[in-house]
This record gives C-alpha cells, structure tokens and sequence, in this order.
C-alpha cells in the first residue's frame, strides 16, 4: 500500500508524532532528530563510554570486574 501512495502518508504520520510527542534526549533533554541512538541525542551517544566485555562484570558490566563485582558477588542480581 505505501508503493502506491508513495511515502508521503509515513512522513505525514511521522511528522504529526514528532510534533505531539517530540522526541528529546533521555541523557540531556536536547530535542532528538529522526529516530535511533537508544533514546539518546548523537552528542550523547558519542560521550558514552565502551565497555570491553572481558574486563567488565558479567552481572553489571562494571568496567574492570571480571568475572563479578564484589556487589554482584555478595548479592546476584535478579535477572540474569
């Protein structure tokens, strides 16, 4: 059906979304553009930090507690 409309019913929809729900980061709360990036701005998405998986905490993904923190080691999360 949007093969024969063309895409202007999505940018329409999209566009009356954005205006009643508008979308702002969840770190900042700078007004996003477009879609993706988790909830964040690009600002904020590019300032977080990279976790290595070998070196991070399997239950919290502290940086540099591997296998477990301390805290997950005394008390496990719930969800694993």
């Amino acid at each position: 059906m949007a093969g024969v409309l063309g895409a202007w019913p999505l940018k329409l929809g999209s566009g009356l979304l954005h205006l009643l729900l508008p979308s702002c980061c969840a770190s900042c709360g700078v007004p996003r553009a477009g879609v993706g990036g988790g909830g964040l701005c690009a600002s904020c998405w590019t300032a977080l930090p990279l976790v290595d998986v070998a070196s991070a905490c399997g239950a919290c993904a502290l940086p540099g507690a591997a296998p477990r923190c301390r805290a997950c080691s005394a008390s496990p999360p719930p969800v694993s």
